[in-house]
C-alpha cells in the first residue's frame, strides 16, 4: 500500500513539475518579446527625436525627399525614412 502511494506521489510531483517548467518558458517568452518591443520602441523614439532636433538645412542635406507636390501657395516634401514617411511643408 506504502509503495502505491509512494508512485502516485512522484507522478503527481512529477506532472507538477512538468507544468511548472511549461509555463516558465512560456512566461520567459513573454518577457524576452516584451523587451525586444520596448527596445524596437527606445530605437523609433529616439530616432525621431533626433530628427526633430535637427535644423531645417541639416534635414533637408541628410534625407533626399521621395516626392514633391508644388502648389501655388506651398512646396510639399514628402521623406521615408526607415518605412515612415515624414512631411515637410515650405510655404512660399
Amino acid at each position: 500500500m506504502k509503495l502505491v502511494m509512494n508512485l502516485v506521489s512522484f507522478i503527481i510531483i512529477s506532472i507538477f513539475s512538468f507544468l511548472t517548467l511549461k509555463y516558465l518558458n512560456e512566461i520567459l517568452l513573454f518577457l524576452d518579446e516584451k523587451q525586444n518591443n520596448i527596445k524596437n520602441t527606445t530605437k523609433i523614439i529616439e530616432e525621431n527625436e533626433r530628427i526633430q532636433a535637427l535644423d531645417l538645412d541639416s534635414f533637408l542635406s541628410e534625407n533626399l525627399y521621395n516626392n514633391t507636390f508644388k502648389t501655388d501657395t506651398a512646396t510639399i516634401f514628402i521623406y521615408n525614412i526607415e518605412n515612415y514617411d515624414f512631411v515637410y511643408i515650405e510655404e512660399d
